[in-house]
């Protein structure tokens, strides 16, 4: 069974939460206009890639009850078609509140890329052409010193992200947020400096 993830994003303005994403026009089977939905800061339906940065925002999370989400975020609670005895109950296990100073503070502390070693040259090259998902042809820093000068220059420094790791999907996660507060700020003529929150609901 796959499992997906959806991340929106909320500010607070005169101590009220509201929904930053803008509304966008879905289209129906036939190509046609349907309806107007709640886009998404992020979406990912893979627990393989994005599971350990679910995990990483999850430990991140705060409680939040149903009444205080925004109102644009209630309403997709409320048009939700299946039944379910306790919404709050069932609220709390699947939707999760992250503050958004506290991813930019992971992200922070994480630092740059993810992975970094002298590599082959080929292999950087297959990497950055999207033909490998990670890279393997490394060589400690011992090994490269025992290389002749020619052997030495099929090799660089390089530095990477891991597809696997919680870092880059944060890191673009918060680009988008932010993105959406500073837009949200900026239409509305107020200081773009606003205390914003990340929903994520796991399905």
């Amino acid at each position: 069974m796959s499992t997906y993830y959806n991340i929106r994003t909320e500010v607070k303005i005169n101590g009220m939460w509201h929904c930053v994403e803008p509304l966008i026009l879905h289209l129906n089977n036939e190509g046609g206009a349907g309806e107007y939905q709640l886009a998404l800061t992020y979406w990912s339906g893979s627990r393989s890639y994005f599971g350990a940065a679910a995990d990483k925002l999850i430990e991140m999370s705060v409680s939040c009850k149903y009444d205080d989400y925004s109102p644009e975020i209630r309403a997709v609670f409320d048009s939700w078609k299946f039944d379910f005895e306790d919404k709050e109950s069932y609220l709390s296990r699947n939707t999760h509140v992250i503050p958004l100073d506290s991813v930019k503070d992971a992200v922070e502390l994480l630092g740059g890329k993810t992975n970094h070693a002298i590599v082959h040259k080929d292999a950087i090259v297959a990497f950055e052409a999207g033909e490998v998902e990670d890279i393997y042809n490394t060589i400690d820093p011992r090994e490269y010193s025992d290389l002749d000068p020619e052997a030495k220059k099929l090799y660089q420094y390089y530095e990477w992200d891991d597809n696997m790791h919680w870092g880059p999907y944060l890191r673009r996660i918060l680009e988008r947020a932010s993105r959406r507060v500073f837009d949200f700020a900026d239409a509305n003529w107020i200081d773009t400096k606003l205390e914003a929150r990340l929903i994520l609901y796991i399905s």
